[in-house]
């Protein structure tokens, strides 16, 4: 038995919109394909791959019977979600361009670049640069 790879993450909302926008907008995934659930939402995609599901919490109970009933706010025991990442000059404007505030920092001995932000559920979306920030 081996475990591949983190395949995804799923975020319940009642900003489904607000959510996808900053996550196509000021991330950079792309809204792709998605399974026709009877409940609204999303699949953000990384290139061919979805990474992240965003699910609205605000349907006619269609999510609750199907995944069951949970918070839609804040992130619970979750701290944050990390994207791998190159281009982060292009990722700065793009902030700036957006008014997003940022935290930026960089990891002790391995010279990676971190950038934190929140979507508009307050989770903290982490992106990671190699030193060179490519």
């Amino acid at each position: 038995m081996t475990i591949l790879a983190l395949d995804h993450v799923t975020v319940r909302t009642s900003k489904l919109e607000e959510s996808r926008d900053f996550y196509v907008d000021v991330v950079g995934l792309s809204v792709g394909s998605r399974p026709s659930f009877k409940f609204p939402g999303y699949w953000l995609y990384v290139n061919e791959h979805p990474v992240l599901h965003l699910f609205d919490e605000d349907d006619d109970g269609n999510l609750a019977k199907y995944m069951g009933s949970r918070e839609t706010s804040g992130v619970g025991a979750v701290d944050h979600v990390a994207l791998r990442c190159t281009g982060i000059d292009e990722f700065r404007e793009r902030f700036a361009a957006q008014s997003v505030e940022v935290l930026e920092r960089t990891v002790p001995e391995l010279g990676q670049h971190q950038i934190f932000l929140k979507d508009p559920n307050g989770v903290t979306v982490e992106l990671i640069f190699a030193a060179d920030g490519n």
